[in-house]
């Protein structure tokens, strides 16, 4: 982990006197390098945290889980029947591929997703936030976070997945800087995993819909 928790500030590096890194018989003290390891550590865990994915949402979605109208629970995402589109009264949003790695403690980041989310009086939406490593199958996915809402009036609301181990996959990746550059003579692998929230409304009908709106995707530290 990181010292002191942020990027410290060190007097820019000379050739010569008390700030040449490189000069003759002038290695560096401990205090500059404790500073650079410091800063090292600092910028490799903050900058694996970033916003991921924007959308406008699902306005207006009606369509019941896979238990019927009875159904009002957290959804898991074999509840939700990903075949609607917001056309056809589903909620069902893929929120994109991305990568991901451990920060210097070796723990994985945190994926939450921030929305507001509104239904229909005496009925309940229900929404799921799945990971799916690569580019796997949504239904047998098994790292998710579901919750049911009651809100009639747009209320804020967050639904997070820690990452594991479980939650990625790797993928053989080659640089590129566009069609007209000279091929990039590097290759990595990448840790991979894709993002749905799928959602339902107890109503089954879409004159009592919910509305789920303002959604961002966001990396984060982990707790």
């Amino acid at each position: 982990m990181t010292i002191w928790s942020r990027y410290i500030r060190h007097p820019a590096p000379g050739t010569t006197g008390p700030t040449g890194l490189v000069a003759s018989d002038n290695p560096m003290g401990s205090g500059r390098n404790t500073l650079l390891l410091n800063n090292i550590r600092h910028l490799n865990s903050v900058n694996a945290i970033r916003a991921l994915w924007t959308s406008p949402g699902v306005e207006g979605f009606y369509r019941a889980a896979g238990g019927g109208t009875g159904y009002t629970s957290a959804p898991s995402p074999q509840m939700i029947d990903w075949r609607y589109t917001r056309k056809t009264g589903g909620c069902s949003l893929y929120l994109g591929r991305h990568y991901a790695w451990k920060d210097p403690r070796g723990r994985w980041p945190r994926v939450s997703c921030r929305f507001a989310v509104k239904v229909a009086s005496t009925y309940t939406a229900g929404l799921v936030l799945v990971i799916v490593r690569g580019d796997g199958s949504v239904m047998g996915a098994t790292e998710y976070s579901g919750a049911a809402y009651t809100d009639t009036s747009f209320t804020e609301h967050e639904l997070y997945v820690d990452l594991t181990d479980a939650s990625t996959a790797r993928v053989a990746d080659t640089p590129a800087n566009g069609t007209s550059a000279d091929a990039i003579d590097e290759n990595g692998e990448l840790l991979e995993f894709s993002t749905y929230l799928g959602g339902y409304c107890s109503s089954n009908g879409s004159g009592d819909p919910a509305s789920v709106v303002g959604v961002t995707l966001t990396l984060e530290s982990a707790p």
